[in-house]
C-alpha cells in the first residue's frame, strides 16, 4: 500500500474511537434503545435487537457519508476548499451559537 492510502485507512480506523464519539455513544444508544414499556420477554428481546441493528445501521451510514463526502471533495481536486474550512467552521459555529439562543 502506498503512504496516502495507509494514512487514510489508519485515520478511518481511529475516527471510530474519537473522544467525542466515544463519550456520546452510550447516551445516544440509551436514548434510542431505552425501554418502551412492559413487553413479553422474547418479544422485548427481538424488539431491542431489531432497534439495535437499525440504530447501528443509521450510525454507520451517517458516519460513512460524512467521511465519503470529505474524501470526495479532496479527491476531486478541490484543494482550495481546504483553505475555506476554517472560515466555514467559524460561520457554522456562529450560526449554531446564534440558533441555540
Amino acid at each position: 500500500m502506498n503512504a496516502p492510502l495507509t494514512l487514510a485507512f489508519g485515520a478511518g480506523l481511529l475516527a471510530t474511537v474519537n473522544p467525542c464519539g466515544l463519550a456520546l455513544l452510550p447516551g445516544f444508544l440509551s436514548l434510542y434503545l431505552g425501554s418502551d414499556g412492559p413487553q413479553a420477554g422474547r418479544e422485548r428481546l427481538l424488539t431491542h435487537v431489531a432497534d439495535g441493528f437499525l440504530v447501528g445501521g443509521v450510525l454507520n451510514a451517517s458516519f460513512s457519508a460524512v467521511f465519503i463526502a470529505a474524501g470526495l471533495i479532496v479527491s476531486v481536486g478541490l484543494r482550495s476548499f481546504i483553505e475555506l474550512v476554517p472560515w466555514l467552521a467559524t460561520v457554522i459555529g456562529a450560526v449554531c451559537c446564534w440558533a441555540s439562543r
